[in-house]
């Protein structure tokens, strides 16, 4: 599977870490792991062990193979140990955070119970997966603040490995919440996700299908940044909706090594619109755009 993330810079995270932990010791600082990056490999219990956030709730427990998990770090040396391991272990995958907790690790598990599933308006309960750091930094800005503040009031701090390797901060609501008992998202911020998930699942779907079309020394995480600026730019800017389309300029964007953008055919194609839904790809061939 293709992730777009860099690998961590290990000792430039380790540093930010230790520093950050030395600066406010009196708080429980707790690592957040997708386990489902893991899923199968038998690093949860070995590489790392906690609390299985799926373990002891149905029906999410058929889950608990592919859960997150928080492990609270202690004040000791050996917690720089942890820290080294896993940083290396979760390198150039969207997978680890960091956090520091007013309340302690199982407080937070156990207030975290109801909202690993989010309510929608046609009734169904989706996975909200935000130990995956792909996921994580979208919530400040698509949940409602008091959703938000019922995922993060008790944390002081949230970091979390960016797509460029670096350890970032998240933005934390401003006031405690209460104790959350659902999290019911409209069909606005559900598109919004989705929306905002799609450089990543068409980077993907190209790399399993196409992988020889990808520059070889061109940094993951720099090219999803990339594609999320330039051809989704595109992309929103002449309102191409269907899916196989929005691939195709995708495709197109890699093969030319962006020099799509140089010739003029391309804006006047997307202004006219002069194809049928799913079938850009033969119009940029037809007019030797690729």
């Amino acid at each position: 599977m293709y992730f777009a993330q860099d690998p961590t810079n290990l000792e430039a995270a380790k540093k930010f870490l230790t520093d950050a932990f030395a600066t406010e010791p009196e708080l429980h600082w707790i690592v957040l792991v997708d386990g489902a990056f893991d899923h199968g490999n038998g690093a949860a219990g070995t590489v790392y062990e906690g609390l299985n956030c799926y373990a002891a709730e149905y029906p999410l427990n058929d889950l608990a193979g592919a859960a997150p998990w928080l492990v609270e770090l202690d004040a000791l040396a050996q917690s720089h140990e942890q820290i080294e391991k896993l940083l290396a272990h979760c390198s150039g995958r969207p997978m680890l955070s960091f956090l520091a907790s007013r309340i302690p690790v199982r407080a937070l598990a156990k207030r975290w119970l109801p909202l690993h599933r989010v309510h929608t308006s046609d009734k169904q309960r989706l996975l909200l997966r935000f130990a995956d750091t792909r996921t994580l930094p979208l919530l400040p800005d698509i949940l409602l603040p008091a959703q938000w503040a019922d995922i993060a009031a008790p944390l002081v701090h949230w970091f979390f490995v960016a797509r460029e390797g670096a350890m970032v901060p998240l933005p934390l609501p401003d006031a405690e919440g209460d104790s959350p008992s659902a999290l019911r998202l409209s069909q606005v911020q559900l598109d919004a996700m989705v929306k905002a998930c799609e450089p990543d699942a068409a980077l993907d779907m190209l790399a399993e299908q196409m992988p020889e079309i990808f520059a070889p020394n061109v940094a993951h995480g720099k090219l999803h940044g990339y594609i999320k600026r330039k051809t989704f730019g595109l992309i929103d800017r002449y309102g191409i909706e269907n899916w196989t389309d929005k691939v195709s300029l995708v495709t197109a964007e890699l093969l030319t090594n962006g020099k799509m953008h140089e010739d003029p055919k391309l804006q006047e194609l997307l202004l006219t619109k002069a194809w049928q839904p799913g079938n850009l790809r033969e119009a940029l061939l037809d007019h030797k755009l690729v």
